[in-house]
């Protein structure tokens, strides 16, 4: 049985089958094609191929959801301009199961909540939305809740919070990065320099409202978290770890028994002043995950039901005058 709530929890959609996992999947180290179709949730012949995305964590396991054909010409190139290229398959989604144990529904709806929380204040424009799914996995000790997620593919340049660089190179660095695609954004290099900005002063501003109004705030600390596209905007990607804020000297710890994202991303946007001397925000090559819209994948097995529920920095914003 596959729960996935629509925005708002006005619908959900139940997902049932049949299937056995001798190992939990949560236990697994990494997952391949076979494992996430041996899920009594999932069609055992689904129209595409699941294949594990490198950033998968302690946290969630993530899949590139890939189209056949694509992986095909991955493997065996095509020709183009005389030369054979071998353009890596670009996922048309990304599925994430959660790791966590989840002990009762209102806990699994908990951790929705919180999603909808960074919905609330950073989407959709700041954020990967992302599609929830409650999940009766049927496993080695029997049906359990999982939480699972479907979301879009988004490529770009990571931001990077740690890394340093210098401010004034900061967004012609990230500009080159991010090569050909920024020159199919039809923006020159200093309109797009003047738009991520733009998009850093009014993504500060969504943050700190978040934690003034919700008190709470995402991770923005994570190698990886914030991505910056070839258009010049910012995601955030990881959605899920979200965590109260307390205004004290603790370091709380995450069920893995981790020092909890809260503090060091608290400290991340109240800081801009210290990077805007040179200490600014890096950044690698890259990819990440986004949300598609819609119900769910063409490939989840479903059927409708109806209910409801309840509810650095200073270098990518515009001097000011």
């Amino acid at each position: 049985m596959l729960q996935c709530p629509s925005r708002g929890y006005g619908h959900f959609f139940f997902v049932t089958g049949d299937g056995h996992m001798e190992i939990d999947i949560r236990d697994r180290a990494t997952l391949n094609h076979a494992d996430v179709t041996a899920l009594n949730f999932i069609r055992a012949t689904p129209p595409y191929i699941f294949r594990r995305h490198y950033r998968h964590g302690l946290r969630s396991h993530i899949m590139e959801i890939l189209n056949p054909g694509d992986v095909a010409i991955e493997q065996s190139g095509t020709i183009m301009d005389g030369i054979r290229h071998f353009p890596m398959a670009r996922p048309r989604r990304m599925f994430r199961i959660f790791r966590t144990r989840l002990k009762t529904l209102d806990e699994a709806l908990g951790e929705i909540d919180r999603v909808k929380i960074v919905e609330r204040f950073l989407g959709p424009d700041f954020m990967a939305t992302s599609t929830e799914c409650i999940v009766d996995y049927q496993g080695p000790a029997g049906r359990e809740i999982v939480l699972c997620g479907f979301q879009s593919y988004v490529s770009g340049a990571i931001l990077d919070p740690w890394t340093l660089l210098d401010s004034a190179e900061l967004l012609g660095t990230l500009f080159d990065a991010l090569g050909p695609a920024t020159r199919t954004a039809a923006l020159a290099k200093a309109a797009w320099i003047t738009k991520v900005q733009q998009q850093g002063a009014q993504f500060i501003q969504r943050v700190k409202r978040m934690v003034e109004k919700a008190r709470h705030i995402p991770d923005l600390a994570g190698v990886g978290n914030l991505i910056l596209t070839a258009g010049g905007n910012i995601r955030l990607v990881d959605i899920n770890n979200i965590s109260p804020v307390a205004m004290d000297d603790v370091i709380p710890l995450d069920e893995k028994g981790y020092p909890s994202a809260t503090n060091p991303s608290r400290r991340w946007p109240s800081s801009r002043k210290k990077f805007s001397a040179g200490r600014s925000r890096s950044v690698s090559r890259s990819t990440a995950i986004s949300s598609p819209p819609g119900d769910g994948p063409p490939f989840a097995k479903k059927r409708r039901y109806s209910g409801s529920r309840g509810p650095g920095i200073d270098s990518l914003t515009p001097p000011q005058p």
